[in-house]
């Protein structure tokens, strides 16, 4: 079972309606990229860089040279059985259908402040055999698909 068949349960955008998002944003939304060393350095925070159109970035990320841009959070995070491999997520299984996990990056480790709520997450962006990168996270023992990345 592909990634794309397993995330079209509730809370998800159909396809017609991300391709009419696209056409409306198209070339519309720009984002700040770093400018190589050898052009004029700005100290200002968010004033060096150079604006690229968002749809260019995309363009970049279909050939592989950057990661995915848009993460499409759930409504409500879903439970998902994972399989580790040296403390790496190595497979998981979520709505019904098992994924093999070909990349990780993370842990990367968001906590809430221990005298207020005291939460600690450690968040995995996964690689999977299908075409999305999901976002995992670990609460305790218990392992949450969060949303993926297209």
């Amino acid at each position: 079972m592909e990634v794309s068949e397993i995330i079209t349960g509730s809370g998800v955008r159909s396809r017609e309606s991300a391709v009419a998002d696209d056409r409306l944003t198209s070339g519309r939304i720009v984002r700040r990229v770093p400018q190589a060393a050898a052009r004029v350095k700005e100290e200002r925070p968010g004033r060096g860089g150079v604006l690229e159109k968002v749809s260019e970035a995309v363009g970049e990320q279909a050939s592989g040279n950057r990661h995915a841009v848009a993460l499409r959070l759930l409504e409500s995070p879903e439970p998902v059985v994972v399989e580790l491999a040296q403390d790496r997520p190595c497979s998981l299984r979520w709505r019904g259908a098992r994924l093999t996990v070909t990349n990780t990056t993370g842990p990367e480790r968001l906590a809430g402040d221990w005298w207020k709520d005291g939460y600690r997450r450690d968040y995995w962006r996964c690689r999977t055999d299908g075409p999305s990168e999901l976002m995992l996270y670990k609460e305790q023992s218990d392992w949450w698909v969060q949303g993926w990345y297209d």
